[in-house]
């Protein structure tokens, strides 16, 4: 079985950092830090064009306490759902975010979802847009050029800078910490290049077990209401389940 939080689950924890009047304890921090972590990945023409007027000294010197988190926001034109939307009605910006977290891209996705963005704020005086996808793997691109990609190292160091000053309460803290203990672990990578000599035992592991691999693949087509009916008739065998 799979133990580390998937993409969802990741987005989950970001709804949380991202929502400045929750819990935490940490205000509007993790959206600086967020926009920061975006200025450091971006190119010149990213900089000059996309960021806008959110230069680092603009980020550290004004408040991003009014801005709300919206998870799954379904897009109006494209009729999909981005994972993560940061509104600042007094900055008018308004941040897309994609959190992969090792997930494929899917075709035109990105590019979808930011034509569809800024479709809505055409023609607002002042609004702006940042698209930043989240994502584990170094060697990701974005195909299209409004998309920053970012890592997870400005969560993680946010996070320990948080746990030396011990300055928010314990339940926030524990919660922090645990989390950035999962981004620190090496084996929780969800995604890892693989090397030729991989792709070969891959091979040779579907060629010996392709009665499995196929039933597994058939249960991916499940709902989650098909699931249950499934094993309520004893579909599902123990160890299917291991990997559903």
């Amino acid at each position: 079985a799979v133990s580390f939080p998937k993409e969802v689950n990741m987005s989950n924890m970001f709804a949380w950092l991202f929502s400045p009047d929750e819990g935490h304890g940490l205000s509007d921090l993790p959206i600086k830090e967020l926009l920061l972590a975006a200025w450091e990945s971006a190119d010149r023409k990213q900089k000059g064009g996309h960021l806008g007027r959110f230069v680092p000294s603009f980020v550290n010197t004004n408040s991003f306490g009014n801005a709300v988190y919206v998870r799954e926001y379904h897009l109006k034109k494209d009729g999909g759902r981005i994972d993560m939307v940061i509104v600042d009605p007094m900055h008018r910006l308004i941040i897309g975010v994609e959190n992969k977290y090792g997930a494929p891209q899917g075709g035109d996705q990105l590019q979808r979802y930011a034509d569809d963005i800024r479709s809505q704020i055409k023609g607002k005086d002042g609004w702006e847009s940042i698209f930043v996808l989240l994502d584990y793997d170094p060697e990701v691109t974005t195909r299209d050029p409004r998309w920053i990609r970012v890592n997870y190292a400005w969560v993680k160091k946010m996070l320990m800078t948080q746990e030396s000053l011990k300055v928010i309460g314990s339940e926030s803290l524990s919660t922090l910490r645990e989390f950035r203990e999962h981004l620190d672990d090496d084996y929780d990578a969800p995604y890892v290049g693989l090397r030729s000599i991989d792709k070969k035992l891959i091979v040779k592991i579907a060629n010996q077990h392709r009665l499995a691999l196929k039933e597994m693949q058939m249960s991916n087509y499940l709902g989650p209401k098909e699931s249950v009916d499934a094993l309520l008739r004893n579909d599902f065998n123990p160890l299917k389940l291991e990997y559903i």
